[in-house]
């Protein structure tokens, strides 16, 4: 009879151990813990910059504008992506944004014009700077190597989007 070793006895008598250890697989498909919490920030943040585009859109003036429409169509064919990547690992995604995502959403609702813009563009700034630090981590050190290169593929667009959302309100 062949000996099992302690760890990989524990595991598998407690599987909570493995999974509090990261060690076992995900409950969401095949997608390991880490690249499934990234696939469903990076969702819910998707779905709440084309929500705050469209806003912008009805909302916003000059720059503002053009950035909502330019958030809405490119986070619109980003989300698409990785749905479809998410679903082939098993993994369903949310539907809407986070509560924090909402709040803000809600609060570009309740203004226009240069507050909506101020607003829209300070929000923006700090969204694109976290999105960018997300994907940068998971194209670095994801372990499912189709989330990797969504990040990696995604990553020089949302530097793209923080360089102009930077330009126009006016920080750096």
């Amino acid at each position: 009879m062949k000996t099992i070793p302690a760890i990989a006895l524990a595991m598998a008598l407690c599987p909570a151990m493995a999974f509090a250890q990261g060690i076992a697989s995900s409950p969401v498909g095949t997608m390991p813990l880490a690249d499934a919490d990234f696939a469903r920030t990076a969702a819910t943040s998707g779905l709440a910059e084309v929500q705050a585009g469209r806003l912008a859109m009805s909302h916003g003036t000059g720059q503002a504008k053009a950035i909502g429409q330019q958030m809405v169509d490119e986070h619109t064919k980003v989300n698409m992506e990785l749905t479809r990547l998410a679903k082939a690992r098993g993994m369903v995604l949310p539907l809407q944004p986070d509560d924090a995502h909402k709040a803000t959403l809600a609060a570009l609702q309740q203004v226009s014009g240069k507050a909506f813009n101020d607003l829209y563009l300070t929000g923006q700034v700090s969204d694109h700077h976290n999105s960018v630090m997300m994907f940068q981590t998971e194209a670095d050190q994801g372990t499912d190597p189709g989330m990797k290169a969504f990040a990696a593929k995604t990553l020089p667009s949302l530097q793209q989007h923080t360089r102009r959302i930077e330009a126009a309100s006016g920080s750096k």
